[in-house]
């Protein structure tokens, strides 16, 4: 849920200005590296313990 929001500000602020373009892929992969850990940390509790 927080990922469509800060795509689309990422979006709107790429679009003003491009050298924004870096700080916005920073903010929308981070929520995602968020899940990925989560992920991996439920797969490590189901196969260790």
């Amino acid at each position: 849920m927080a990922e469509k929001d800060i795509g689309a500000a990422a979006v709107g602020a790429i679009t003003e200005d491009m050298s924004l373009f870096g700080k916005a892929l920073m903010f929308t992969v981070l929520p995602e590296t968020i899940v990925i850990f989560g992920l991996v940390i439920s797969i490590l509790c189901i196969f260790v313990m």
